[in-house]
């Protein structure tokens, strides 16, 4: 490669160094040339020696191919570019010290020129170099002028060549200071640049992106899809806008913590975005939820791709966290339409996403504007459960539970909503929305305090004291930080027998931890509450846990009580749960009993409790009571009958 090639090349290139070097290259071979061109003007008027100029010649341009190689060795040999000025600086004064040679006025010019390069290179050094290059040029003066005065001391007058040393001395000292304190100046306010510089560029970025992701942020995305938008009506091209929510993010934050939430949406945004097209942008939402734009991408096109997205999603390694947990998500698709504003597109989408998490999670849904009423009425129901919360407008009803002999031997406490304008509102409509958005944490433990002064109540009253209350716990509740310690508090406030409480638990919810489910339930036990498992059958347990459970009861779920007449399977089930539990040595409960042929059904298979709609519906505390007295008056009137009978037998 040529010189010139070589200049061009570093020129042309983004490299700033590089482009520096050269150019201080080039100024010192242009500084070279003035100096030559002053020496062949000197030769030509006859005032030196032509071997002089020629050896003078000779010095400037071994300096100046001397730096150009530097320049060309400064990356295999990781020379700092502040030493190339130095290079380039000694070369000059190697230069100068040739010149000495010459009569005063050359080298008055020469010295003039070695200032200027002195100058120049005291702004590329810092401090501390530049001090050294004005040392080291006072030196080689001194010395040269102290060599030149001992070979010829008519042609150098030693009063004549300490008045020029003084002088050049003292100009390069004044050089020196003076750009010295450039150099300081210049530094401090490069630094406070520099650091603007970088404090304005973080701000720009956390305006525009998410600082725990890296994504685009909400505004960010708007302000994209609202360019994107104008930009596709011009050309009629098409725009595909995804929704997507982390499924049950916030049960990973409630068993794993929020650290590793955090790590686990920074791993979804580090792969996605490594997964999806160079023209998608992914934002994130808020919390769990992302955006994903997709344009000049059809409805379909949209759908492969995030299909595609969902199941690489499925396979990402979470062993930081646990090795068992699979991360899955739910996503709504739309697609823009001609006239379509960004906030109607984006609110279709939103919904597309609540179809997809309705439909199970670990799906994809379009958006469907049938689904828009109940999408609306389900924001409605957690607006007023909010409220009803707040207002205190749910109640506790009980429905009794009775023996093989018809007696009330206690109730379940069911929860049911009176609301203002829709009246009474039963579990099936709230319960399931409660138990997704949290609200089913604070429901549950109000139900369990009124039921415990409800215990203190009947406690006071012979024929209620022996009854007991079972009280339904979600996983949700039975996992709660606070839940062993709430329970706790409330043995230890109120003042009722621990023996007559009955925890409800659902086989479900014992496949996830079972050991601390254990822990918890064994605490509990020890202070003399209850365990009912509910829905015995419909879960997914192992029965070698089964054994291990602190449990009293088992409830055959109204499932299989339902068919026990006409279908032989479920009278098998309903079988084998009583013997099973019989063989654990287990009390049994059978619920949904609604007709005297399976109540028979159940006396004959060994289960001697029951409750339904044969005996009683869910009741209020009035009615409930009326119910209990009125049970108890038969019961006696039973009692009495049958001793008559036998009083009567025996006088006969």
């Amino acid at each position: 490669m040529t010189l010139l090639q070589t200049c061009y090349s570093a020129f042309a290139s983004n490299d700033v160094k590089m482009r520096r070097m050269v150019g201080y290259w080039a100024l010192t071979m242009l500084l070279y040339t003035l100096c030559m061109g002053l020496l062949w003007v000197e030769v030509s008027l006859g005032v030196t020696a032509e071997i002089h100029a020629r050896w003078l010649t000779a010095w400037v341009l071994a300096g100046g191919l001397l730096f150009y190689g530097l320049i060309r060795a400064s990356r295999v040999l990781r020379i700092k570019f502040s030493w190339l000025a130095f290079a380039q600086a000694l070369c000059s004064i190697i230069a100068v010290v040739a010149a000495y040679t010459f009569v005063a006025p050359v080298r008055g010019a020469l010295i003039s020129l070695l200032m200027g390069i002195l100058i120049f290179c005291g702004f590329a050094l810092d401090r501390q170099q530049s001090r050294l290059l004005s040392g080291l040029t006072v030196l080689l003066l001194a010395l040269t002028m102290a060599v030149m005065q001992s070979l010829d001391p008519l042609g150098f007058p030693v009063g004549q060549e300490m008045v020029s040393f003084v002088i050049g001395a003292s100009m390069i000292a004044a050089a020196a200071f003076l750009t010295g304190q450039f150099c300081a100046l210049r530094q401090h306010l490069t630094s406070q640049k520099t650091e603007l510089g970088n404090a304005l560029k973080r701000i720009q970025l956390l305006a525009t992106h998410d600082e725990m992701t890296g994504l685009a942020n909400r505004m960010h995305m708007r302000d994209t899809l609202m360019r994107e938008s104008q930009r596709h009506k011009r050309e009629g091209q098409t725009l595909c806008l995804a929704m997507i929510d982390i499924d049950q993010f916030k049960s990973i934050n409630d068993n794993y913590g929020h650290p590793a939430g955090d790590e686990i949406l920074a791993s979804f945004a580090r792969y996605a975005t490594g997964t999806l097209r160079v023209s998608d942008l992914l934002a994130r939402w808020g919390g769990e939820e992302f955006c994903l734009m997709m344009p000049n991408t059809s409805l379909t096109a949209g759908m492969r791709v995030v299909e595609r997205l969902r199941h690489e999603i499925g396979q990402l390694d979470l062993a930081h966290v646990d090795a068992s947990l699979r991360l899955t998500f739910s996503a709504g698709l739309t697609a823009m339409a001609p006239g379509d504003s960004v906030a109607e597109v984006l609110r279709r989408a939103d919904k597309a996403m609540y179809q997809a998490k309705g439909a199970g999670r670990d799906t994809v849904a379009f958006f469907d504007p049938e689904m828009e009423a109940g999408i609306v009425a389900r924001m409605t129901l957690e607006s007023e459960l909010q409220e009803a919360l707040r207002a205190q407008q749910f109640e506790v009803w009980y429905q009794p539970q009775l023996d093989a002999e018809g007696a009330v031997i206690g109730v379940e406490a069911l929860l049911r909503w009176q609301h203002p304008r829709r009246g009474l509102v039963f579990p099936g409509e709230f319960i399931p929305l409660a138990e997704e958005t949290g609200f089913i944490v604070p429901l549950g433990f109000a139900v369990l305090e009124i039921a415990c002064k409800q215990l203190i109540t009947w406690s006071q009253h012979a024929e209620t004291a022996q009854l007991t209350i079972s009280v339904n716990v979600s996983a949700r509740q039975f996992r709660h930080a606070d839940f062993l310690k709430r329970v706790l508090a409330m043995l230890d406030e109120f003042p009722f027998d621990p023996h007559r409480l009955i925890l409800e638990l659902t086989e479900s919810m014992l496949v996830d931890d079972i050991e601390s489910t254990i822990a918890k339930m064994s605490i509990l036990k020890a202070r003399g509450v209850s365990f009912s498992l509910d829905d015995f059958g419909t879960g997914y347990s192992s029965l070698a846990y089964l054994k291990r459970l602190p449990i009293d009861e088992l409830k055959i779920d109204q499932s299989f009580v339902r068919e026990v007449l006409t279908n032989s399977n479920d009278a098998v089930i309903a079988r084998t749960i009583v013997a099973l539990a019989h063989s654990l040595g287990l009390s049994v409960i059978a619920e949904g009993v609604e007709s005297e042929g399976q109540r028979k059904f159940l006396i004959e298979n060994g289960c001697l409790r029951f409750q339904g709609f044969l005996f009683s519906h869910a009741l209020a505390l009035e009615s409930c009571n009326a119910f209990i007295r009125e049970n108890r008056s038969l019961a006696e009137a039973r009692t009495g009958a049958v001793a008559a009978l036998g009083l009567a037998s025996r006088m006969g």
